[in-house]
């Protein structure tokens, strides 16, 4: 969530955040909060790089890192093969946490990996 004031704001922060992350982002819904009409909420997602759960876990927290410190961790869970199953982080300025992006208020990864048919 970026505090902002409108949309095109919103897509600089996240410009500055493809910068910071070195990545190319997947950019979903970026829309105002329902409820609070001055933050904007954008889903982003991006690769993660590693052939084992530990590198990946690795690759995803200094990705966080590129964005803040103070992340609150869950995970990661493994499945029986050792592949992820949940790893997931969330970021506020409200607590300890600290940005490395202006407006930027809350932040949250996830590990998610699609269901195989």
């Amino acid at each position: 969530m970026f505090r902002v004031t409108t949309e095109k704001k919103a897509a600089l922060l996240l410009q500055r955040t493809q910068a910071l992350l070195g990545r190319d982002l997947d950019v979903g819904k970026c829309e105002q909060y329902w409820k609070i009409p001055e933050l904007w909420t954008c889903a982003v997602t991006t690769g993660v790089a590693g052939a084992t759960a530990a590198e990946q876990v690795l690759d995803c927290l200094l990705q966080a890192n590129c964005l803040g410190t103070g992340w609150h961790v869950l995970g990661p869970v493994l499945k029986e093969d050792q592949t992820i199953d949940t790893f997931i982080g969330v970021l506020s300025v409200k607590g300890s946490s600290k940005t490395r992006i202006s407006g930027l208020e809350w932040g949250e990864f996830a590990i998610v990996r699609s269901k195989e048919i």
